[in-house]
């Protein structure tokens, strides 16, 4: 799995001072082995389950009565689907990555929901 994380232009200077641009990516490949690739896609797994979970909301909220939920109900509702006796596997993923998932489908809510 390769990611470039980021890009820099860097300015060398020659001999008669005039600027002359380089540009430079990294790139970074990630080996996970094992027990690393499971939580990584277990990881991914639950936050698709809880952007799906939210979007749906959303979707239904935005039919029924044309708001959208904020993300302080949307945080308590994924406290909720951590803590429900049906999805007692979201407990093991990590809570930060998570957190951001559900504001996800709110942040452009009307393109989003209106698909």
């Amino acid at each position: 799995m390769q990611i470039v994380v980021f890009a820099v232009e860097l300015h060398e200077h020659q001999s008669t001072m005039t600027a002359m641009r380089r540009r430079q990516a990294f790139k970074f490949e990630l080996l996970p082995r094992g027990q690393q690739q499971r939580d990584m896609r277990r990881f991914a797994g639950a936050c698709r389950y809880v952007f799906n979970q939210a979007l749906a909301l959303q979707k239904a909220n935005y039919e029924g009565r044309g708001k959208f939920i904020g993300y302080v109900a949307m945080a308590k509702r994924l406290t909720g689907w951590r803590n429900g006796s049906e999805t007692p596997w979201l407990k093991a993923a990590p809570v930060h990555p998570l957190a951001g998932t559900p504001t996800v489908p709110s942040r452009n809510s009307p393109s989003a929901i209106r698909r």
